[in-house]
């Protein structure tokens, strides 16, 4: 049985959003990279090894992943570089380096690294994969899709590809051939948690009373992810089962403390129930566990405001919109309450 890949088990689709704004960004200017946190130990160690054995691209490439964990992305681009410049047959320097543009905001400089990649590489399957899902990334769905058939090609059945081809039909909108797509992988790994999650899913839409058996296999292999039992319990609650759906927080709270997610979605069930002072008592354990989390104060204004606590519901509105200035609830909510404090 194939173990779970890294990739794999921590792909959902919630990134989708969040990469796809990458796309039309533009390159920044380089600096020296050898000025960048050079008075750490480890950069300065590895500088001075650069400096005795300038062509050893193991070097650069160290120096680079280092400065790429430090957030120093244009100094890790310009040693990648010089690192495939001086061995360009490491598949792990083209993958690191289209990581960093991906990072860096440069989707397509990214997509163009692995595609050389790929031509260095016809027959890595880890790097075709990494292509597939940089193209599913950049909704270039056909060209994801021939090259996991690339990957099949060489490795028949190979669940990874089957889980990044049930991706682009979900991407793409077409949920049966996801859902064929994800069993089939599931058949083959059953560790690939997020096929699971994404079978809950998609069957919700489909057959609500079979969706839980997939939820309920991704948490008998990981019943502490937190993915999975948020996954399982926004699935309760869109089918009213509110009860099961609190039972399934406090799993997952008990599991991982931090989750503000979960405290949010609770607030918003006891909301549901009108159970105002716990509904309070979680949005204050949101923002308690995650002082950015704007939507949690939107609700607490607005039990500030059911209670007749104008002022302190102002206070909670403003500080939703300087968090999330597009706020349009908060904003209105804000211009409401001005008008009952004057």
């Amino acid at each position: 049985m194939l173990k779970p890949t890294f990739m794999v088990k921590t792909w959902h689709s919630g990134i989708f959003i969040l990469v796809v704004l990458l796309i039309l960004c533009c390159q920044q200017p380089q600096t020296d990279s050898s000025k960048i946190h050079s008075d750490l130990p480890q950069i300065t160690l590895l500088s001075d090894q650069i400096k005795i054995n300038p062509d050893a691209s193991e070097l650069w490439f160290a120096r680079g992943r280092a400065f790429y964990e430090l957030g120093s992305y244009e100094a890790a681009i310009t040693d990648l570089n010089k690192a495939l410049e001086l061995d360009s047959s490491r598949p792990d320097t083209w993958h690191l380096l289209a990581d960093v543009y991906l990072d860096y905001y440069q989707s397509r400089p990214a997509l163009q690294t692995m595609e050389k990649a790929s031509k260095l590489f016809p027959e890595n399957c880890g790097t075709l994969l990494k292509l597939a899902e940089f193209e599913l990334i950049l909704k270039r769905y056909s060209e994801a899709f021939q090259t996991l058939n690339k990957i099949e090609a060489i490795r028949p059945n190979d669940p990874e590809a089957l889980f990044m081809k049930g991706m682009v039909a979900k991407e793409s909108g077409d949920t049966a051939a996801a859902i064929t797509y994800f069993q089939h992988a599931t058949a083959e790994d059953p560790y690939i948690i997020d096929a699971w999650i994404n079978l809950g899913q998609l069957m919700t839409t489909v057959d609500t009373t079979e969706a839980v058996r997939y939820f309920n296999a991704a948490e008998s292999i990981e019943p502490e992810n937190p993915r999975v039992l948020h996954a399982k319990a926004r699935y309760l609650t869109d089918i009213g089962r509110i009860n099961e759906a609190m039972k399934t927080y406090r799993d997952l709270i008990s599991h991982n403390p931090y989750y503000a997610d979960a405290y949010f979605n609770m607030g918003l069930l006891f909301l549901q129930i009108d159970s105002l002072n716990k509904a309070k008592q979680h949005f204050e354990l949101t923002v308690k566990t995650e002082p950015s989390y704007a939507r949690a104060y939107y609700y607490l204004g607005l039990l500030a405001e059911l209670s007749g606590l104008n002022k302190d519901a102002m206070r909670q509105y403003e500080q939703s919109l300087r968090l999330d200035p597009d706020d349009e609830d908060s904003r209105r909510a804000i211009l409401r309450v001005e008008e009952m404090i004057e």
